[in-house]
Formats: C-alpha cells, sequence, structure tokens
C-alpha cells in the first residue's frame, strides 16, 4: 500500500497480516480523497480518523497538506505497526495514536473539548459502528459546524441519510464499497447532491 499523492507521495506504508484489518483498496482511497479535495477539505483540517488500522487514510490526509490526524485503533499490534508508518512518513509532530475503542476515544476528547474539521469512519464491515458512530457525532461537540464525516462502507450496508444536523451530500461507489460525505450544518434543508450514481438515493436500512 502507497500515499497516492502530496508531500509523500508513493511512500509505502505497512499493513499488520494475520489480523483483522481491511486496508481501504487503492480504488476507494482515490475516490475518497477527490471527493474531499474537490472541496478543499483536507488542507489545513484538523481530522479525527476512527478504526484507523494502518493508518493509510491518515497518513494520505496528512500528505496532502492536513494540519493534524487523532488516529484510533482498538488493537494494539495493528497500533504499532501504525506508529511505526507515521514514523516513517516523518509525521510524528502532526499526529497521534489512541489505542482504545472508538466509543472510549470520543467520550475522552470530548472530556477534553476537542473540535474537528472532519472525521473518517472507516469501520469494519458487518457491523453497525458506522451508523453508530454517525450518531455520536451528529449529537455531540467534537465536530465543528461546517464540517464533515467520510464514511467507507459495504454496498448493502448503507448508513441513514440523516443524523440530525449531519446530513449526506456526495455518495460514489466503488466496486462492493460505497463512500459517502456527511456535512455539518444545524441549518441545512437537506442533500444537495448525490454523487457517481446518476443521482439516485441510497436506501434507508429498514
Amino acid at each position: 500500500m502507497r500515499v497516492i499523492a502530496g508531500q509523500q507521495r508513493g511512500h509505502r506504508l505497512r499493513v499488520p497480516r494475520g489480523r483483522r484489518v481491511r486496508p481501504t483498496l487503492a480504488r476507494a482511497k482515490a475516490s475518497l480523497f477527490d471527493i474531499l479535495a474537490s472541496r478543499g477539505l483536507v488542507e489545513g483540517a484538523r481530522i479525527l480518523d476512527l478504526f484507523a488500522g494502518s493508518g493509510a487514510l491518515g497518513i494520505e490526509a496528512l500528505s496532502r497538506g492536513a494540519e493534524s490526524v487523532v488516529f484510533v485503533e482498538q488493537d494494539r499490534f495493528t497500533a504499532r505497526v501504525l506508529r511505526g508508518n507515521v514514523a516513517a512518513s516523518r509525521y510524528e509532530a502532526r499526529a497521534s495514536v489512541m489505542v482504545q475503542s472508538c466509543a472510549q476515544v470520543l467520550r475522552q476528547l470530548r472530556r477534553r473539548g476537542e473540535v474537528f474539521d472532519g472525521v473518517f469512519v472507516d469501520p469494519p464491515y458487518g457491523t453497525s459502528w458506522a451508523d453508530r458512530m454517525l450518531r455520536e457525532l451528529a449529537a455531540g461537540t467534537l465536530l465543528r459546524r461546517g464540517g464533515w464525516v467520510i464514511v467507507h462502507h459495504r454496498h448493502g450496508e448503507a448508513p441513514e441519510l440523516a443524523y440530525e444536523a449531519l446530513v449526506a451530500s456526495q455518495r460514489r461507489r466503488t466496486g462492493g464499497a460505497v463512500i459517502v460525505l456527511y456535512d455539518r450544518e444545524d441549518d441545512n434543508q437537506g442533500v444537495d447532491c448525490l454523487d457517481g450514481l446518476g443521482g439516485e438515493m441510497p436506501e434507508r436500512p429498514r
């Protein structure tokens, strides 16, 4: 796995073997960052990377000019690989790694008064974590007004279109996966556009 663009373009990242880690495929990662880059959402941003795994998404964001990234990874072995990738990419001064569950970290960050411009949510397939994280981010204070959340999920496991003020604005399918961008706007009137599927609305879970 390599960094696609920016300061560390071409840099190779280690991926934990034999663990419950699902690396984001290059095509999906490229689509995800195409969506963010089209609106200038990465450069200068403070980003929270949930279910960080090898750190591929957060390190890509740092390479593209993000101000800082907080990586969250519960598995200790995977977190060691993640820390090695951050160090090898020379981003230790702009990154921190929290080795706890995402739910625990969100509580800690709220108590500390942390606020982020954007959040990556890339949980294991076949779980309800995307829905749970979107609900918590919509209800809490971790995401600033005008901030964003981008979710990578398997096709057929679509979360809701809206969580209070957190509303889907773009959606793109890449193979068997789907990437959805949510915007936080307290006065948002609804979905502005859905990208990449001919304007189709993603189905709500039944």
